[in-house]
């Protein structure tokens, strides 16, 4: 298993440190923004025909997942902060090799190296995959 000093020094750990604390700064602002226009964008379209209910569902939908996102990556930068704390950080959570520095200098909240992400992903797609070819109670085609 790879070691911090392997991972990365020290001025490269508080480089790394500074470029989380700014993202997370820049994603709290969003994530309040956002969090405060979605009921306003639900008002708007309170008293309208269905067309303008129809386009303010969808804004509001639309808000909520952009929401929910940003809120995901914030976890995630703060799940990266705490490895900084602990001495953890630029350590691939599956194979514990480091995380090369490209990587980091693009996704520094990046929690995988390049090889475990894809077979991550692979994973996700294939369970999704199989999740949507299982028939519902409701599903007429598996009769």
């Amino acid at each position: 298993m790879a070691t911090r000093s392997k991972a990365c020094n020290k001025t490269q750990l508080e480089q790394y440190r500074k470029m989380l604390e700014e993202r997370r700064e820049e994603l709290v602002s969003s994530v309040r923004s956002y969090a405060e226009d979605v009921p306003d964008v639900g008002l708007q379209g309170a008293s309208g025909d269905s067309a303008d209910h129809a386009s303010n569902d969808y804004a509001v939908e639309l808000f909520g997942a952009i929401l929910e996102k940003q809120a995901g990556t914030l976890e995630e930068v703060d799940r990266a902060l705490g490895k900084v704390q602990a001495g953890e950080y630029g350590l691939c959570e599956s194979c514990g090799e480091a995380i090369v520095a490209k990587r980091l200098k693009v996704i520094p909240w990046a929690r995988y190296c390049r090889d475990c992400q894809e077979k991550q992903d692979r994973m996700s797609a294939y369970r999704r995959s199989a999740a949507a070819a299982e028939p519902t109670e409701w599903d007429d085609s598996s009769e």
